[in-house]
């Protein structure tokens, strides 16, 4: 890297300036019906340098732990927002459950909203909202299956929907053996039309010291037929030395 490499140069900017945040509420436990309770109520405030403008919100979290090992999360919060020279109110909420981690299928997933953010790819304050979902399934000891769902949906100016994108990561675990490791995971953008498929074929030989092989794809589907853009295969060797 050269000294004169400025890291503004590549869309990254550090954030400076003052941040407080602050969290209080009852926890309550064993209900009956669920293992624990808790209600917390957030407080933050903040500000950039080189702006005028101060930020500060308020919300209400709650979550709960049931006795099935299930458990949900809902919050709404309130703040006044400063972008782009434009100070704006903003209201969001969130929601979102995850199952038992012991049991073969395991879920977690949720959704939150918002009136009004500023959409830096197409410029405009709008609302937003997102949806996610993951699921893992171990078909037995040596086998699990996973499907990550993500989807974005945006609105325009005037309250129109202007995108609904979804992005999946289907993905593969197999044990050939306890030192052989097999992988498959790919990522379907329905957004971008850039789909990609990783292969990773892992070597545990010694303690701490690992074979792997991979192989990467990449394909366009955004102009007619499903181009390849990229295929790579990658060998790497890592171990580990005693003194």
């Amino acid at each position: 890297i050269p000294e004169d490499f400025d890291v503004n140069g590549v869309g990254f900017i550090s954030y400076k300036g003052l941040d407080f945040n602050c969290s209080f509420g009852p926890n309550f436990y064993n209900l009956g019906f669920a293992r624990s309770l808790s209600v917390n109520a957030n407080l933050n405030f903040g500000r950039e340098v080189n702006e005028d403008v101060d930020r500060f919100g308020t919300g209400v979290y709650i979550s709960s732990d049931y006795n099935n090992n299930w458990g949900n999360w809902f919050g709404v919060y309130y703040s006044r927002d400063y972008e782009m020279a434009l100070t704006y109110p903003k209201y969001s909420g969130e929601i979102g459950f995850w199952t038992d981690a012991a049991k073969p299928l395991y879920l977690t997933g949720g959704c939150w909203a918002a009136n009004k953010e500023y959409n830096y790819r197409r410029d405009y304050f709008a609302p937003n909202a997102n949806f996610y979902l993951q699921s893992n399934w171990w078909v037995n000891p040596r086998f699990k299956v996973a499907l990550n769902i993500n989807n974005t949906t945006e609105w325009d100016t005037v309250g129109e929907i202007v995108a609904v994108s979804w992005i999946l990561h289907p993905s593969l675990n197999y044990a050939l053996t306890r030192e052989l490791q097999l992988r498959i995971y790919s990522e379907l953008n329905f957004d971008s039309r850039l789909h990609y498929l990783n292969l990773l074929l892992s070597w545990n030989f010694k303690p701490k010291s690992w074979v792997y092989l991979a192989f990467n794809e990449s394909h366009d589907a955004s102009q007619s037929g499903f181009l390849l853009r990229e295929r790579i295969g990658v060998v790497k060797v890592r171990y580990l030395f005693f003194f």
